[in-house]
């Protein structure tokens, strides 16, 4: 089969077509890419801004931020603000996109010695690390000459996480404390229970051993063995019955008999 300079002719319209659509949707006309390439600002143009709910540049992951852009037209031309972007870029490298906002269309026509207010939102991922970042914010314009880029915003701001009711990691570290010093009592309460176990040990020591208290004596009956008789305690028992029968005498001498 034989397609002549058909086919390849076809291909190269298509390309065209494809390339002049994509010019065609690009901001700043003939450029690229609409972040990476930009054109060149226009000048006369004086932009304010400010963040009505955010006035230190605080933003907090996942949550819409709310930029207005005011313009004035001090130059000498009439132009059209066609769109509004961003991106979050490295602080440390500018080159390095970590996020691309939303490309924004207006279509706000602003003549010589007019003003303009224009509101742009944008949301930080919620996946973003939360750190320090460069944010830059572009309002995109056309004249009669041609496109231009004027960058309103390009500074460092600071994301910050979500405020919580309970934070998570000052719980966890809590937990870790907590369980620190619980190990740190159960060592000190060991340790004093040991030492409290040998001062008694040593005590017990060096106390001197009691002597067993004699018993009561015990008195022999009437009619005790005659083994006993030639033994101290017979003798003792002689001696106490001796003075028990001298007591019981009566004190008046006995009469003789008749």
């Amino acid at each position: 089969m034989r397609f002549g300079l058909g086919l390849p002719l076809l291909v190269c319209v298509l390309l065209t077509g494809f390339a002049l659509a994509e010019e065609a949707q690009t901001p700043a006309g003939g450029y690229r890419h609409w972040l990476t390439d930009l054109a060149p600002p226009l000048a006369g143009v004086e932009t304010q801004h400010w963040f009505p709910d955010h006035p230190g540049a605080r933003f907090t992951v996942g949550g819409p931020v709310d930029v207005v852009l005011g313009l004035h037209n001090s130059a000498g031309e009439a132009f059209n603000i066609t769109h509004i972007a961003g991106s979050i870029n490295s602080p440390q490298a500018f080159q390095y996109y970590v996020q691309n906002f939303t490309l924004k269309p207006y279509n706000s026509y602003l003549k010589p010695g007019e003003q303009a207010s224009l509101q742009y939102t944008f949301k930080p991922d919620s996946y973003l690390p939360v750190q320090e970042w460069q944010l830059s914010l572009t309002a995109y314009l056309r004249t009669d000459r041609g496109f231009f880029c004027n960058t309103f915003f390009n500074q460092t701001v600071d994301v910050v996480d979500q405020p919580r009711w309970v934070d998570t990691q000052l719980l966890f570290l809590g937990l870790i404390g907590c369980g620190v010093l619980g190990v740190i009592a159960l060592f000190s309460w060991d340790s004093i229970s040991n030492l409290a176990l040998v001062k008694r040990a040593n005590k017990r020591k060096r106390k001197p051993a009691s002597r067993p208290s004699p018993g009561p004596k015990v008195v022999a009956p009437a009619g005790t063995s005659e083994w006993l008789k030639g033994t101290n305690y017979g003798q003792e028992s002689r001696s106490r019955l001796k003075k028990e029968s001298s007591r019981k005498l009566p004190s008046s001498a006995p009469t003789s008999p008749q």
